[in-house]
């Protein structure tokens, strides 16, 4: 739960980091979620914006940030594909038609928006639909997740209003 992450010291020094680079309010933020992909192991093409929530007190996801905690060799996969990009407004307005596909680098952050901008902030971005590609050669991927919503989602929470 949260007060148990938020009495880890290096978890907080993480999440600390992470709010310090986004710029957000703890409050804002669901707890950090850590994963891990096996051998085999990927997540299908989804997104993060969960539509429902909208209607509700914390909002909807507003970005997602991602923390790659190992480096994963190239030819053993676990990459993060974002296929969105290839969208034709997007191809016209930024010339750029290639999916964008990152490879798992012990370090490396992503951070990505799940709605439009400020000044739709309830509408969901199409672009970043995204999956996990499968884990290849007996390796494994650890990776930490933190979801930023529009309004307090520690508040909407504790009431169960998420």
């Amino acid at each position: 739960d949260r007060d148990c992450q938020e009495r880890h010291p290096l978890i907080n020094q993480v999440v600390e980091r992470i709010l310090l680079y986004t710029g957000l309010p703890r409050s804002s933020m669901e707890r950090l979620q850590l994963l891990k992909y096996e051998d085999g192991q990927f997540y299908v093409n989804h997104h993060d914006h969960i539509e429902s929530q909208r209607y509700l007190p914390c909002g909807p996801r507003i970005l997602t940030f991602f923390l790659y905690l190992n480096t994963v060799p190239k030819e053993s996969g676990g990459e993060t594909q974002f296929d969105s990009f290839s969208d034709s407004n997007f191809c016209e307005k930024f010339r750029d038609c290639t999916d964008l596909i990152v490879q798992p680098q012990e370090g490396r952050a992503l951070l990505w928006p799940n709605v439009l901008d400020s000044f739709y902030p309830t509408e969901m971005d199409y672009r970043t639909f995204h999956e996990a590609l499968s884990v290849k050669n007996h390796a494994h991927k650890y990776a930490a997740n933190v979801w930023f919503h529009l309004h307090d989602y520690e508040s909407a929470s504790k009431r169960k209003c998420t």
